[in-house]
């Protein structure tokens, strides 16, 4: 666990790249996600834009 870090930017992008093979839809887990991340912009300031390519500061993978 890190404890301390702290990025350098205020705007985080992320990236699903596995969903995860239950009874949640690629779309509902889209939008759970983007929940999540709405109450930490909330609470931190910071702010997380989803991208379908690239490099991005968070990489989402979920395991079965």
């Amino acid at each position: 666990m890190l404890q301390g870090s702290r990025w350098r930017v205020k705007n985080l992008s992320y990236r699903i790249t596995k969903y995860p093979r239950s009874r949640l839809s690629k779309r509902e887990v889209d939008r759970t996600i983007r929940k999540a991340f709405s109450v930490w912009e909330k609470a931190t300031g910071l702010k997380f834009e989803e991208k379908n390519s690239g490099k991005v500061h968070i990489e989402i993978r979920f395991q079965d």
